[in-house]
Parts: structure tokens; C-alpha cells; sequence
């Protein structure tokens, strides 16, 4: 058996492999290097995603404040809306009692003009006597008149001011429907907003923990590629 012809083979054998090894080490090295820097484009992006994420969520936050705010003043409103009704309703009643009063007033100036007719009459049976009577009975008949006349102003102010309570009570009854809905509304777009906000954070939490296991990968990545010569 020729020994050195038997080595020569062995020693070519081993250079071969030895090559293929040297190739492989080399394709795997450029193959891992390629899934670093996909690796890193993929931290990258997520570090962009957690960014706007977080913008997002801030945002989300903003907005949801500011809505509660208006929410707030749009219940204020609603409360003085609801004050506003009930001093009208007030005022409503009060001039109906005025006008009670301007009804009874209206029948005793009747009655005084009915009674200043009589005496009227009265005084001109008893001729020359009852001329002076006669005389306060005209001015009493002359200020129920004038009585009547001025109870009729306060009737027709009355009923104007009843006219515009009843169209302030109406007027105010719609804006609180519509402060209720626009209320109502704005509470569903603030509940959204604050999902919206809650999603952003769980989404930036999950994107945080992806790309920390991206930068474990990445360092075992380096760490397989100092082992391989």
C-alpha cells in the first residue's frame, strides 16, 4: 500500500471539504448579514410605527380633553337652558296672576261705572238736590272709564308678554333637545377617540416588545457570525 499516494488523496480531500466549508461559512455569513439588515430595516420601521403611535395616541389624548371640555360647557349650557325654562315657566305664572287681578279689576270698574249710572239717574230724580251728587257721579264715571281703558293696555301687554314667554319656553325646550344630542354625540366621538387612544398604546406596547425580540435576534445574529471563520 503506498502510504504518501493514500495522504496525498486525503490532504486533497481535506482541501476540498476544507473549501466547502470555507464556501458554505461564506453563503451562510452573506445570508445572515442579509437578515440583519432586514432585521434592521424591520426595527427601523417599527421604531417609526412606535413614533407615530405614540403622536397618535398624544393626539388621541388631546382631543379626548378637549372634548370633555366641551361636554362640560355643553352641560352648563344645558343647565342654564333648564334654569331659563323655569324662570319662564315662573314669569308665565305670575302674569297669568296679573292677569287675574287685571279680570277682577276690569269687573269692578264695571260695576263702579254700573253704579255711576244709577246714581246718575238718582241725582236727576232729586233735580236741584242731587246736582252735586251728580257731579261726583260723572267723575266716578269717567274713572271707571278711564279704568277700563287703561286695564285694556295692561291686558293686551300682558297677553303679548304670555305670547313671548310661550315662544322663549319653546325656543329653549328645542335648544335643550339639541344641546342634548350634540351632548350625546359628542360623548360617543370622545368614547371612540379614547379607544382609538387605548389601541394606539397597545399597539406601540406590542410594536416595543417586537422589536426588542428584533434586537435579540440581531445580537445572536452577531454572535453566530464571530463564532463562524
Amino acid at each position: 500500500m503506498d502510504y504518501q499516494l493514500e495522504y496525498e488523496k486525503l490532504k486533497k480531500e481535506n482541501e476540498k471539504l476544507k473549501t466547502v466549508i470555507e464556501n458554505q461559512n461564506a453563503n451562510l455569513k452573506y445570508s445572515l448579514k442579509n437578515l440583519q439588515e432586514i432585521i434592521n430595516l424591520n426595527i427601523e420601521d417599527s421604531n417609526l410605527s412606535i413614533h407615530d403611535l405614540s403622536d397618535m395616541a398624544q393626539l388621541a389624548y388631546v382631543i379626548k380633553t378637549e372634548m370633555e371640555k366641551i361636554i362640560d360647557e355643553m352641560d352648563n349650557l344645558n343647565v342654564i337652558s333648564a334654569e331659563a325654562t323655569k324662570a319662564a315657566e315662573a314669569t308665565s305664572l305670575n302674569t297669568k296672576e296679573i292677569e287675574d287681578v287685571v279680570t277682577i279689576i276690569n269687573d269692578i270698574a264695571d260695576q263702579t261705572k254700573l253704579l255711576a249710572l244709577n246714581a246718575t239717574i238718582e241725582s236727576a230724580r232729586a233735580g236741584e238736590a242731587g246736582r252735586g251728587f251728580a257731579v261726583v257721579a260723572n267723575e266716578i264715571k269717567i274713572l271707571a272709564e278711564n279704568t277700563k281703558n287703561s286695564i285694556a293696555n295692561i291686558k293686551s301687554v300682558v297677553g303679548k308678554i304670555l305670547a313671548n314667554i310661550n315662544d322663549v319656553t319653546d325656543r329653549t325646550g328645542i335648544i335643550a333637545d339639541k344641546i342634548i344630542y350634540t351632548t350625546q354625540g359628542i360623548k360617543g366621538f370622545s368614547s371612540g377617540v379614547e379607544d382609538t387612544s387605548n389601541n394606539a398604546k397597545e399597539n406601540e406596547s406590542r410594536i416595543r416588545d417586537i422589536a426588542t425580540k428584533l434586537k435579540d435576534s440581531n445580537n445572536k445574529i452577531d454572535n453566530i457570525l464571530r463564532t463562524i471563520k
